[in-house]
């Protein structure tokens, strides 16, 4: 089955990254997208990110996964250094020392919007050539999805995590439309760290949606 691609923006990006166990999806999704958004493929801290978010929200801990919000206040106001700055911890234990370092360089802001416009808002971002960090629930389906066609499997297929990831493109396959996404486990999953995945995959799963300022 070919897929037919409309937008597709992934060689405006670096090579993909991978979280390992942590739950830092979101800062993964987020530091990727404001790379992007700042036109450059030198990949931003992860770490810094993510710490800045945690810190921000009383009821997370470096255990738990941060949430859209919390993660565009961090970069918006803390920043984030490039990787270099304090790169990123494949590993990290609830006791193991955790701060960042005091002179971890450059500082790059940017502000970010939380749309509620659900899939049109998305594919109006992706037109204007704006990739879109998304959060979705994932079932089994997601965990290995094909190369020759997009993933997808019925509303009811159970519940695994919640995960977000970015929306880098659409296109269509015989089957619908479908989204192109960067994922952050490494280049072994789908093409390379892509996947599509179809619309009607996505839509029933789908929680919020939300991108960088250009």
């Amino acid at each position: 089955m070919s897929i037919k691609s409309t937008v597709d923006l992934r060689l405006q990006f670096g090579d993909v990254r991978n979280q390992f166990q942590r739950p830092t999806c979101m800062a993964f999704a987020a530091s990727d997208a404001h790379s992007f958004a700042r036109g450059v493929t030198e990949p931003l801290s992860v770490e810094y990110a993510y710490y800045h978010a945690i810190q921000r929200r009383s009821y997370l801990n470096r255990m738990t996964g941060a949430p859209f919000d919390a993660m565009a206040e961090a970069i918006s106001i803390d920043g984030q250094p490039v990787e270099a700055g304090w790169p990123y911890l494949a590993t990290l234990g609830a006791t193991d020392p955790w701060n960042p370092p005091k002179a971890p360089g450059t500082l790059f802001n940017r502000d970010a919007t939380e749309t509620t416009g659900g899939l049109a808002d998305i594919y109006s971002s992706l037109d204007a050539g704006c990739p879109v960090i998304v959060v979705m629930n994932f079932s089994n389906a997601f965990l290995y999805p094909p190369s020759d066609q997009p993933v997808n499997a019925p509303s009811s297929e159970p519940r695994i995590n919640t995960h977000a990831v970015i929306l880098v493109g659409y296109g269509e396959s015989s089957g619908g439309r479908c989204f192109l996404v960067r994922n952050s486990w490494g280049t072994s999953w789908g093409d390379s760290g892509y996947a599509w995945i179809d619309e009607d995959y996505l839509s029933p799963r789908l929680l919020n949606a939300g991108w960088f300022i250009t």
